[in-house]
């Protein structure tokens, strides 16, 4: 679920997490503490694919906490603390930038000892249904899969 991304004159971290539909800390994460230095025009850098349309990037404001925000997005508090790798207790800074499942889009992050068949259970989808959004269902530790939200109604 990712690709190479050639860097253009003007670019900052900051911009290509924004069109990406990601944040700085997530790129940090793929490319390394160092990706400072990298972006210079012509180099390539790994992104996320396909991030835009699953995910906004939502800076928090005074006052937010994970559970409004949940409420607020109508998603999981689960799925927003596993997406961003934060515990429901956390404190949230001011300008901090969270990745928020877009509507119609849930998450899953594998836990130690998930089969596919448990994952299937949890998540109450196909195998054809986690297919659609993820390259490959690998089950391993902290894998993140995205699938189709049902519907509220």
């Amino acid at each position: 679920m990712y690709r190479t991304y050639r860097v253009e004159f003007g670019d900052t971290i900051h911009s290509i997490a924004n069109k990406f539909g990601t944040t700085k800390e997530i790129l940090k994460q793929i490319n390394g503490n160092n990706i400072e230095k990298m972006i210079e025009p012509n180099n390539y850098i790994i992104v996320p694919n396909n991030e835009r349309e699953l995910f906004q990037v939502y800076k928090i404001k005074k006052g937010d906490n994970l559970y409004n925000l949940a409420k607020q997005f109508n998603v999981s508090l689960k799925s927003l603390t596993e997406l961003n790798g934060l515990d429901e207790n956390d404190y949230l800074y001011v300008d901090q930038e969270i990745l928020i499942p877009r509507e119609g889009v849930d998450v899953y992050i594998t836990e130690q000892g998930d089969t596919v068949d448990k994952i299937l259970k949890k998540t109450g989808k196909t195998m054809d249904e986690l297919l659609e959004y993820n390259e490959s269902v690998y089950v391993q530790p902290n894998q993140m899969l995205i699938y189709k939200k049902e519907k509220s109604m």
